[in-house]
């Protein structure tokens, strides 16, 4: 739930969804002299039910009420067919395809997918991999007051509602020495046909604010890297993950066709982990490190009567919140007693989240208030405070 007010008018949003899903599935394993084949096939049922509705208060009164409903009822029939083992003694293949026929829009998608891994010596592992990749439950992107949330779970349905369709490629290394594994991954991935709504409350005349609803279809562009630094021991486990990425979005009518930072656009994300097994005591701690999201402001812009509003209209996301940083540690004891009569086992524990107290900001959402005797409109800012 969330509100949008001004000039004692308010908009309240309420919305909701569920998703059930019913299949058959059978797959059939064929042992080959260097790999396996496999086959299969699956029938699935969904029922999708979505409820998002606007209503327009003036002081305190309803006046108007705009309602998105919708329930779905969709069935799919997936059948597949997979290879993998090695062609050489070195060369190993993965290689499948994927057929979904997808009766609400009477069409059959194909998901072709290829990897490739080559030993280069006996530590060194290098590997390539490519596929196209379709999805037909997805979550609607929205850009309202602020980039941190605000989706609606949703069946591919038609023109506005599409199939997702991805073309994703990866290449990487992995090297493995004694207790040591790391990781080293670059990836590519290009998605079509996503759904964005845009609640544009109050965008246009002030004497006459509506809902505009903007149902656009657009693309993104993910390119990353992944790195994985592990040691696993029998007292020390220790593990190192770190990405570098960006993700960017680009709507026509949602952005004007200019390329934009996705809501969960985050450049930096460092994780670090420590285990300690000693007898019965386990040890552990972690860190984390990870860019802000981003977000939109918004800006005061000028009514057909002369008075200023606010709107969310112009630049998205180009605001960050500050970044995200925390430890947690923990510790547990185990314990075994065993009589004639009984063979106790328990464990007790303390964790601690956030050790030194950081309070980091989540999200932000925004008020608009009119300061009536100024004759003047401020945008008041609410940070969304997470101290776990």
């Amino acid at each position: 739930l969330f509100n949008t007010s001004f000039r004692s008018r308010e908009w309240s949003n309420r919305r909701r969804g569920t998703m059930s899903t019913a299949s058959f599935k059978i797959d059939h394993v064929v042992p080959l002299k260097n790999g396996e084949a496999q086959i299969g096939f699956e029938l699935r049922a969904r029922e999708n039910t979505v409820s998002n509705e606007y209503e327009y208060f003036e002081w305190n009164y309803p006046v108007d009420r705009y309602a998105f409903n919708r329930s779905i009822q969709t069935l799919s029939q997936v059948s597949y067919a997979k290879y993998k083992g090695y062609i050489t003694p070195r060369l190993f293949l993965d290689a499948g395809l994927r057929t979904t026929l997808y009766l609400p829009v009477r069409r059959i998608f194909a998901d072709p997918r290829l990897k490739f891994q080559y030993q280069l010596t006996a530590d060194l592992t290098a590997h390539v991999s490519t596929g196209i990749y379709h999805q037909f439950v997805y979550q609607i992107e929205e850009f309202n007051e602020y980039q941190v949330g605000k989706r609606i779970w949703i069946q591919a349905i038609n023109e506005d509602f599409p199939v997702l369709e991805a073309l994703q490629s990866t290449a990487g290394f992995r090297y493995q020495i004694e207790a040591w594994d790391l990781r080293l991954t670059a990836y590519a991935r290009r998605t079509n046909n996503i759904a964005a709504r845009n609640p544009a409350i109050g965008f246009f005349d002030v004497q006459d604010i509506s809902p505009v609803i903007i149902e656009d279809v657009g693309a993104s562009d993910s390119r990353g890297l992944d790195l994985l630094i592990q040691r696993l021991g029998r007292k020390h486990q220790f593990w190192l993950g770190y990405s570098l990425s960006r993700t960017q979005f680009k709507f026509d009518r949602v952005s004007g066709g200019n390329a934009f930072d996705a809501p969960q656009d985050q450049r930096h994300n460092l994780k670090l982990a420590y285990m300690y097994h000693q007898n019965r005591w386990h040890l552990s701690s972690s860190f984390q490190f990870a860019t802000g999201r981003p977000y939109t402001t918004p800006q005061l812009a000028e009514g057909t009567d002369g008075a200023l509003f606010a709107t969310f209209r112009g630049k998205i996301n180009q605001e960050r919140l500050p970044v995200f940083h925390q430890v947690n540690t923990s510790a547990t004891y185990d314990w075994h007693r065993r009589s004639i009569a009984h063979n106790w086992l328990g464990n007790i524990g303390v964790s601690i989240f956030n050790l030194y107290g950081r309070s980091n900001i989540v999200g932000k959402s925004f008020a608009f208030v009119e300061v009536f005797d100024a004759n003047e409109q401020l945008v008041q800012d609410f940070e969304a405070l997470s101290r776990i």
